[in-house]
């Protein structure tokens, strides 16, 4: 489960959308999607992009001790944030209900809700 996770946090780390990395490593964003939530294993050719492009050795991105706990970067309101967001993710809401939920949770979060 580890690796998956290495992967979404370096991604998240570095900033980059799902979709880009997916380009880097030549395949669609749902095909990476998939790595990142351990629903498929992820191929060696990619590892070694995601490697290049993210500046770790393959072997602590297949490490099965994460790379860094996210408690350790995020406040207590940005893991408060964390949390709705896994509960609206959980809710059986439309997409754009999901939008809309998501979309006021930053708002408030940014100091503009309303």
């Amino acid at each position: 489960m580890a690796v998956c996770e290495n992967l979404r946090l370096l991604r998240v780390i570095s900033n980059h959308a799902q979709k880009f990395v997916a380009d880097k490593m030549g395949k669609c964003q749902p095909v990476y999607n998939r790595y990142e939530t351990d629903n498929r294993d992820i191929p060696d050719d990619c590892l070694i992009v995601a490697s290049e492009l993210y500046g770790v050795p393959v072997e602590v991105i297949k490490s099965f001790t994460p790379i860094v706990d996210l408690s350790l970067i995020l406040d207590e309101k940005e893991r408060a944030m964390m949390k709705q967001m896994r509960l609206i993710k959980s809710q059986s809401l439309s997409i754009d209900e999901q939008k809309k939920e998501v979309t006021k949770l930053v708002e408030d979060w940014l100091g503009m809700g309303k």
